[in-house]
């Protein structure tokens, strides 16, 4: 009998139907398919064009397409194994029949990362985590945030406490996603003052030498002392730090103070008088 949706008789047009198993979809346009000769004239049998593409979903893979038929002896000459069929292949069909396509999916393991936490001593450079996954080819993010939950525009590079979370993606896996945690310490600043006496004269006593050690190669800080002592006793020789350009955050100030220190004057002991001689 004719066809009578398009007026081709059914023994000259084959069925082909696309359909995807369970983890993915694809894009085959299912329908009849006239089969014709090279001349253009209808034929019960010859070979037509297939083509679709199979996408997986996230956690699955991508595995094969099955090929069956209601032609029972029917079956594809090579097995396809790539997601997309090619454009240019051809089957051989009988008018009639119908001939369906399934991409076949598996399901994928399990993406995974490990990232170890990072604590440093502040050194003026960035220090990132350094996050491996169990897929080679998998795309990896870091964001960085801070203690307030403020994003970081680049890697952490001053002293705080930043979280780092890494997500991880490739190509028919769930996305994975770990939290890592960076710990920048403050840098030591050791300043050292000068210490002094001297016996009371009514002036102040001071000493200006001051040392700074620990400062980040690049970056310039200085102090001055500030201790003086003028009566009698001791106090501790302090200085002022003038940071500049530097966040004082990112050092922890120890201080090694030098002492001043100022005695009494001697007085000599008075000597008896002497008796008058005759």
């Amino acid at each position: 009998p004719a066809d009578t949706s398009d007026g081709i008789p059914d023994k000259y047009q084959a069925k082909v139907v696309y359909t995807a198993g369970e983890g993915g979809s694809q894009n085959g346009k299912s329908g009849y398919v006239t089969i014709k000769d090279a001349g253009g004239q209808y034929r019960t049998t010859g070979t037509v064009n297939i083509a679709a593409k199979a996408v997986p979903d996230d956690g699955y893979y991508f595995d094969k397409w099955t090929a069956v038929s209601t032609k029972t002896d029917w079956k594809l000459d090579n097995d396809i194994t790539t997601a997309e069929i090619p454009a240019d292949m051809t089957i051989n069909v009988e008018g009639g029949e119908t001939y369906t396509f399934t991409a076949r999916f598996a399901e994928n393991g399990t993406l995974t990362i490990n990232a170890g936490d990072v604590s440093v001593t502040y050194d003026g450079t960035a220090h990132p985590v350094d996050p491996e996954t169990n897929v080679p080819d998998a795309e990896i993010t870091v964001i960085y945030t801070d203690a307030d939950g403020n994003v970081l525009t680049g890697e952490p590079v001053d002293a705080g406490t930043y979280q780092a979370t890494i997500i991880a993606k490739a190509d028919g896996y769930k996305n994975a996603e770990y939290t890592a945690q960076v710990i920048i310490n403050s840098k030591p600043l050791i300043v050292t003052t000068g210490s002094g006496s001297k016996v009371y004269d009514g002036t102040p006593l001071t000493n200006s030498t001051v040392a700074v050690d620990g400062a980040v190669t690049g970056e310039n800080i200085t102090a001055a002392a500030t201790g003086s002592q003028t009566v009698v006793g001791s106090s501790e020789n302090g200085f002022t730090i003038e940071w500049g350009s530097v966040k004082p955050d990112n050092y922890e100030v120890v201080s090694r103070l030098g002492t001043l220190t100022v005695t009494a004057a001697s007085t000599s002991e008075p000597t008896d008088p002497t008796e008058p001689t005759n």
